[in-house]
């Protein structure tokens, strides 16, 4: 049953004096209510799998007919077949629904059969506020997807799922002060993936973001807890690496340029071979006095475009630790 009415159903299900039936696409009971107990001296698990129209008392009129042909229907005299071959009158709502049907009747006290009226629109209403109330927490959870989707559109690659460009600069910085707050060393680096650009010109962004994600999904899979791994740019990816000397960023650099050599990835009508081309950079405050986290951008971009120039699929650091000055007594 749609989630709009369980509200209502379970209030209606559970009233001695109403007759509560739902039905399937077929018209064949799925769930009763208690009244059907007191009502009709069936028990709820009896009428399971019966159809409407062994429910309903036959009728010259055609009355079963016309009124499931209308859909809907409110305040009606209907005649349903009850235990012990007795046939109970009962004034009955109907209502299609996406998955079947509803019923609901109520038998008509003497003389007020306003009343029978009043209670049957009380129903009524009772399914269109559950209705209403639910329709309410839908626009508002779609809402709320709507609006983390931009957030996340925001900070997220949409073709990778890591961390955009745009987000770099405050991881990096954060992590350059807490470095140079506590005297540690913070690596840094950048991977492309040589000749994607020709292969996004030849066959299509799709077939270059499809290489990007299976590049991607290995170097998360070798990236520590505390790294962080994001999208650099159109082929490229960067590696923040908290606690890595320069020699420690190189070890990885060469782990990552063994493991994916000549790795080859179904990225359009040929496969594509896998190389890289990585420049590494680190920050230490003493060793590497590195002034700012863009400088340390700046270094591994201009070693990066280096490993490139020679041909790619090697790694290049342009740095050198700084002497140690000792004072001259």
């Amino acid at each position: 049953m749609d989630e709009l009415f369980s509200f209502a159903w379970e209030y209606l299900a559970s009233n001695a004096r109403v007759v509560a039936l739902r039905f399937d696409a077929d018209l064949r009971v799925v769930e009763a209510g208690t009244g059907c107990t007191t009502v009709l001296g069936y028990p709820p698990e009896e009428l399971a799998g019966r159809s409407f129209y062994e429910l309903m008392a036959p009728d010259a009129e055609g009355q079963s007919e016309r009124l499931l042909e209308s859909g809907r229907f409110t305040g009606e005299m209907i005649t349903i077949r009850a235990a012990l071959d007795r046939q109970v009158e009962l004034i009955a709502w109907y209502i299609s629904t996406d998955d079947g049907a509803l019923l609901l009747a109520e038998t008509p006290q003497a003389g007020s059969r306003h009343i029978a009226d009043i209670t049957l629109e009380l129903h009524k209403k009772a399914f269109t506020l559950a209705k209403s109330s639910e329709d309410l927490r839908r626009r508002n959870a779609y809402l709320e997807l709507a609006n983390r989707q931009i957030r996340d559109s925001q900070v997220t690659d949409p073709a990778t799922g890591l961390y955009r460009r745009n987000h770099l600069d405050r991881l990096l910085r954060a992590e350059w002060e807490r470095t140079k707050r506590h005297v540690n060393d913070l690596g840094f680096m950048l991977v492309s993936v040589d000749g994607l650009p020709a292969l996004r010109e030849l066959q299509g962004d799709d077939a270059a973001d499809r290489v990007l994600r299976g590049v991607s999904r290995v170097l998360e899979n070798r990236k520590r807890v505390f790294d962080i791994l994001g999208h650099f740019d159109a082929d490229s990816f960067f590696f923040v690496l908290p606690h890595t000397s320069l020699s420690g960023a190189r070890e990885l650099a060469d782990r990552l340029l063994v493991m994916l050599r000549n790795r080859e990835i179904r990225a359009g009508e040929y496969p594509f071979r896998i190389a890289l081309s990585i420049g590494v950079a680190c920050y230490h405050p003493r060793q590497y006095p590195v002034k700012s986290h863009e400088e340390l951008i700046h270094l591994a971009m201009d070693a990066r475009t280096q490993a490139q120039l020679a041909g790619g699929d090697q790694l290049i650091s342009t740095q050198s630790p700084m002497a140690n000055l000792r004072a001259i007594p």
